[in-house]
């Protein structure tokens, strides 16, 4: 088991990595934690996501920044109840994990993606 030292040390080691590569660590990490993949979940997923970037693509999706984002959810956090935590927290894993997955399937310029967030 790690000590409270050898984290500290891991986080900031990550801290210095690049956004891109803090990425696919927090991807990796956050999947360390799930069950076994299951194919049709990310069967499914797959055809979500190329939905999404199809609907990005024809200009169908209203993107915000990855600042709008923020803000607009840090507005929900403050004017909800404590169901926050129970109903919106637990999306920030899925939220990432969609974030990454956009960024890495879909890293076409001039489509409307910002990849620099």
């Amino acid at each position: 088991m790690p000590t409270d030292n050898t984290l500290e040390r891991l986080r900031s080691q990550a801290l210095q990595l690049s956004e891109q590569e803090r990425s696919e660590l927090a991807h990796s990490l956050i999947q360390s934690l799930d069950a076994p993949a299951d194919e049709s979940v990310e069967a499914a997923w797959d055809i979500e996501i190329a939905r999404r970037i199809a609907e990005i693509d024809s200009g169908q999706a209203k993107l915000l920044s990855r600042e709008e984002f923020r803000q607009k959810i840090q507005a929900r956090r403050d004017s909800s109840s404590d169901d926050f935590h129970t109903t919106l927290y637990p999306l920030r894993g899925m939220v990432n994990w969609l974030w990454w997955r956009l960024r890495t399937t879909h890293a076409n310029p001039g489509t409307g993606v910002d990849a620099s967030g």
